[in-house]
């Protein structure tokens, strides 16, 4: 088992030698340097590689899976339906609505109209 103080002690020996290398071959040691970084600054530039996708397989479907997609594909067929229908309702009753407050807003504005005298009771 690798205790911490062991651990640290070959953390320290690696960098020892590290630094040793680097002190005892400084133009070797920029060289690689160089080099790396080339590498990585090609690798960043290069376009991403784009493999050409095999053909899938086709999907097998149970009877019991077209069956269940089927039930489903009629039941949200139906829902639409109704909301639709509800939709086209409720926007009916919206326009009559609003042509009832244009009525309401011309006979406020009519003062001699026999509905406004109607309503006001004269």
């Amino acid at each position: 088992m690798c205790t911490d103080i062991d651990l640290e002690q070959e953390c320290e020996d690696a960098l020892f030698e590290l630094c040793d290398v680097r002190e005892r071959y400084p133009a070797k040691c920029a060289d690689e340097l160089e080099q790396c970084l080339h590498l990585i600054r090609r690798i960043n530039m290069k376009s991403p590689r784009r493999d050409v996708i095999e053909k899938l397989d086709e999907i097998s479907i149970t009877d019991d899976q077209k069956i269940l997609f089927q039930n489903a594909l009629i039941v949200n067929k139906d829902k639409y339906k109704n909301w639709k229908r509800t939709d086209n309702e409720f926007n009916k009753i919206l326009t009559n609505i609003d042509d009832l407050i244009i009525v309401l807003e011309q006979i406020k504005n009519a003062e001699s109209c026999p509905i406004d005298c109607m309503i006001k009771g004269k």
